[in-house]
């Protein structure tokens, strides 16, 4: 086989897989817009939350004050 075949050849090649890669490229540009758009349009409503009571923390100031470590 004559060098300008070989060459040619390799060259076929070569632009193939840069045809490939240029595809992938661009299919993953699309894929990260795309993602990125559902992440920053989906929201949610919490339901509201109704305080019942409050807890007495007294106690959990005496303990940080004498330095005992909380269990």
């Amino acid at each position: 086989m004559s060098t300008a075949i070989r060459l040619a050849i390799a060259l076929a090649v070569a632009a193939a897989l840069a045809a490939g890669w240029v595809y992938a490229e661009g299919q993953s540009r699309v894929a990260v817009h795309a993602s990125s758009g559902a992440i920053n349009a989906t929201y949610v409503t919490l339901p509201r939350v109704e305080v019942v009571g409050r807890r007495d923390t007294s106690g959990i100031a005496k303990v940080a004050a004498s330095g005992a470590a909380a269990l």
